[in-house]
């Protein structure tokens, strides 16, 4: 198995983007390496994580599970990685917050600009609004070492 950090790495990216090319593009590796690492991630694991056609892709149940995990695991490496490069008590690292889209709108998104210049170190790369049935949410969360200043959209009906 090729670097297990990368291959997971690798595959919230895909999930994240929605798309194996922007994945690979952001990551700086071919995309047929993106491919190979979620296909070896499928082999370890003896499941199919991702249904994948020419037009969509879309998570299993079993990759959904896997992803929950895979954004938690590699939050808690850059965690402890920034805590022993930066000992200080700023607060530093990945974000993720869920909100009504309402609140997200009219609070959160006017009030960005502020956030980064107060908390520098607290890294919102990729914003991803979704609905389900039940309610609207949206989740702000950090990727990799990329700021945004504004929020930039995946936006797309769940089934």
């Amino acid at each position: 198995m090729t670097d297990r950090i990368m291959a997971m790495q690798t595959f919230v990216r895909i999930v994240d983007t929605n798309s194996f090319t922007r994945a690979a593009q952001s990551l700086g590796i071919p995309r047929a390496t993106a491919t190979t690492l979620v296909q070896s991630l499928e082999a370890m694991l003896g499941i199919q994580l991702l249904v994948r056609t020419t037009r969509r892709l879309n998570l299993t149940a079993e990759g959904a599970a896997y992803y929950e995990r895979c954004v938690q695991i590699l939050a808690d490496i850059d965690d402890i990685e920034a805590s022993l490069r930066h000992p200080d008590d700023r607060p530093r690292g990945r974000l993720r917050v869920e909100m009504p889209a309402v609140v997200a709108n009219a609070i959160i998104f006017p009030a960005l600009d502020d956030f980064h210049a107060r908390h520098e170190h607290i890294l919102l790369a990729q914003c991803r609004l979704e609905w389900n049935l039940t309610s609207s949410t949206i989740m702000a969360f950090a990727v990799s070492h990329q700021i945004l200043r504004e929020p930039m959209f995946d936006v797309e009906p769940m089934h």
